[in-house]
């Protein structure tokens, strides 16, 4: 294995025994997924199914949580709220435009689909970040992003409100990085 990128370096020390839940409906999209947490020295469980994962949410509250927009095209409104509820921090991994995402959670953080590797462990880590720091959010919840959000359309030279850069097609194209003053953005230039 060659020498990682800084950015993914630090993702993965910050991901080190941190308890993962990646709510995911495509079975393939959750193996990778929690692949590359682990990989990253991260505790995942994974799971498609809505009662399922807020049986583990409220059993036994994950460190942060991966979570799709919808899951077999139903919302995951009672998802959030539990997570709301708990504290947990969480992001929305969805290809779906923000206004598809649950009215009362449209200014959680999320990550677009398709995501690299780099991306998903950045967000992951980021979520730990907020973890850490407390949480910002009127609601409660906890934005890995903050009031910013990283746009893969300006990746060079943006960061954007979360939900103000749509492509074409209506898909948000939103969050999955923010940086603090004064830190690198070289991590964007690969994306």
């Amino acid at each position: 294995m060659g020498v990682l990128p800084a950015c993914e370096a630090n993702a993965r020390g910050q991901l080190s025994g941190k308890r993962f839940l990646v709510v995911e409906d495509n079975f393939l999209l959750a193996l990778n997924m929690a692949a590359a947490l682990e990989d990253a020295g991260a505790e995942v469980t994974w799971t498609g199914v809505a009662e399922e994962a807020v049986h583990t949410i409220e059993a036994r509250p994950p460190d942060a949580v991966l979570l799709n927009g919808t899951l077999h095209g139903k919302p995951v409104d009672e998802i959030a709220a539990a997570l709301t509820r708990l504290r947990v921090p969480f992001l929305f991994a969805t290809g779906y435009a923000r206004e598809s995402l649950p009215q009362a959670f449209r200014k959680v953080a999320l990550i677009s689909k398709p995501f690299s590797k780099t991306q998903l462990l950045e967000a992951a880590a980021g979520l730990v970040e907020r973890r850490a720091d407390g949480f910002d959010d009127v609601r409660g919840t906890c934005s890995p992003l903050g009031s910013r959000s990283y746009t893969k359309l300006g990746a060079a030279k943006a960061l954007e409100p979360p939900g103000g850069d749509s492509d074409r097609d209506g898909r948000d194209r939103g969050a999955s990085r923010a940086f603090a003053p004064g830190e690198s953005r070289d991590c964007l230039r690969r994306a």
